[in-house]
């Protein structure tokens, strides 16, 4: 994805073309779902995203996940809201999902798993997000919230990174498995397998 992709592979590129420098790596940055077709088609090797959600039948028939890292998604609001008195707090006494019922809501579009996700999960607590704005990514999100104009979830290592909101626990915690995915025929090979070790090792870096 763009956005994860322009922090993630350049630090990961660094370190696998010093150890396999002849290798040519080709990085397609797109969404979630044209770059799922593409890995279907053969036109792609590997995915570094989510793994096919639920109701994606053929993804789920012809590709295979493999998760790398669990990733929490961060409730992030204005520096002044008032639930911004939860952030720092851990376990019970962190922000109960139910409480956002009736806030205003940053919400990615309809074309980001993050969204498919998000509304998933707030309709099993019985919230249907009140969207004031609709964004297409996480950093246009963030500013939104920054300037008070509402609420989002957003990955925690962006929240980590910018001092202009708070990150406010929530209970239960939200959580995605970032996955590399490709075709179940896919025979790996000893360069590809030491790039996915790589990438491990650079998400972990950036969400501590």
């Amino acid at each position: 994805a763009p956005e994860r992709g322009s922090i993630l592979f350049p630090r990961m590129f660094a370190r696998f073309s010093r150890e396999f420098p002849n290798v040519t790596v080709q990085l397609y940055d797109q969404n979630f779902f044209d770059l799922q077709q593409l890995l279907i088609e053969g036109e792609i090797d590997y995915v570094v995203a989510v793994a096919p959600l639920k109701h994606q039948q053929e993804a789920r028939r012809r590709l295979q996940s493999k998760p790398f890292y669990t990733e929490e998604l961060a409730l992030i609001v204005p520096l002044e809201h008032r639930f911004a008195a939860y952030a720092g707090k851990e376990g019970d006494q962190g922000l109960r999902i139910d409480q956002l019922t009736g806030e205003n809501f940053i919400c990615h579009n309809p074309k980001k798993v993050i969204r498919h996700l998000l509304d998933s999960v707030l309709r099993s607590h019985d919230i249907i997000p009140k969207e004031r704005f609709e964004v297409s990514n996480t950093m246009g999100a963030i500013d939104f919230v920054s300037n008070g104009l509402g609420v989002a979830f957003v990955p925690r290592m962006y929240a980590l990174a910018n001092p202009n909101v708070r990150m406010v626990p929530v209970q239960p915690k939200i959580t995605w498995d970032l996955t590399v995915t490709f075709r179940r025929d896919k025979q790996q090979t000893e360069a590809e397998r030491r790039m996915i070790a790589i990438l491990l090792e650079e998400q972990q870096t950036l969400s501590v």
